[in-house]
């Protein structure tokens, strides 16, 4: 084999094992919410109304990431479990950052709305 090949099949190892470490992650993200999702819990899409509209998660109440400080009296408790997602994870990683400095000690951020369940 000479130089090129070797350097193909290294490619194509490294390619096959970034794959397979993608599907798994998602898969463990997936389980993660699942079982987020378990019991009593609040479950909030953080998109803008105009997103919720198209489509979210049965039950999810449309609380805006730019506006989840102003409505910490629609979320209760501080030990509420709560679940957030927005589109890709970015806005809901926001709000969990929010809601974990105002004190709320469950919350999981399901990162985009196709992880949902």
């Amino acid at each position: 084999m000479n130089q090129f090949s070797n350097n193909q099949v290294v490619f194509s190892v490294l390619a096959v094992i970034v794959v397979v470490f993608l599907i798994l992650r998602n898969q463990l993200g997936k389980m993660k919410v699942r079982k987020a999702l378990e019991g009593d819990v609040l479950v909030i899409d953080v998109r803008s109304p105009s997103e919720y509209a198209l489509g979210h998660y049965k039950d999810a109440v449309n609380i805006p990431h730019d506006q989840i400080a102003g409505k910490l009296n629609k979320i209760g408790a501080l030990d509420r479990k709560i679940v957030v997602y927005c589109a890709s994870g970015a806005r809901s990683a926001a709000v969990e950052q929010t809601l974990h400095s105002k004190g709320y000690i469950h919350v999981t951020n399901a990162g985009s709305y196709s992880r949902m369940p």
